[in-house]
């Protein structure tokens, strides 16, 4: 079964907060940054929209669409993190260590896929690429990809693809790349 939700628009993205109980610190305050920093495209992505209000009622709010999509992947990589790690004992998998993989696997996916000027790759490309972040570590790429798409960083596609789950996750990750890259200039 397949769920398409459609983008909400701003008009009802502030009927939604304005209709919030006073005290809910997602509401107004929430409803107050979104216009100030004009940030409604990435309210108006459902799953987006309920990462925002999450943040909010735990007291931290937008103050830019770049600081806001990097606190929403680190929290997704955190749950791969959290996946891949639960039931092992292995010492070799260092949270950090895994959690900044992760963050230059997701990178180096963007890369490709922006530079190739597609939307998805074969499996077989991204654990190729997976391969050549992960090095020799010991831990499995395909419970890495269970644990991406399970916390909605990537999608399967068709039968042997994957790609992003949202564009504008692409796109911050392919940003990250490119700042990361000893040959940007």
């Amino acid at each position: 079964h397949l769920l398409i939700l459609q983008p909400m628009a701003r008009r009802r993205i502030r009927h939604f907060l304005q209709h919030l109980p006073a005290d809910d610190r997602g509401g107004q305050p929430l409803l107050e940054r979104l216009d100030r920093f004009g940030i409604y495209d990435l309210a108006a992505v459902p799953w987006f929209m309920v990462k925002l209000l999450e943040h909010a009622r735990a007291g931290t709010y937008p103050e830019s669409r770049t600081q806001m999509l990097g606190k929403i992947v680190d929290d997704a990589v955190t749950g791969v993190v959290d996946r891949m790690t639960s039931g092992t004992l292995s010492p070799t998998l260092n949270r950090q260590g895994l959690h900044n993989h992760v963050d230059q696997i997701l990178n180096a996916l963007a890369w490709q896929l922006q530079t190739g000027r597609v939307r998805e790759m074969s499996l077989a490309d991204a654990f190729d690429i997976m391969k050549q972040v992960r090095g020799d570590r010991e831990y499995s790429l395909e419970r890495m990809v269970e644990a991406l798409v399970a916390n909605r960083l990537l999608t399967t596609y068709g039968v042997d693809s994957l790609r992003f789950a949202y564009n504008l996750i692409q796109t911050y990750c392919c940003a990250r790349e490119i700042i990361a890259r000893p040959d940007r200039e």
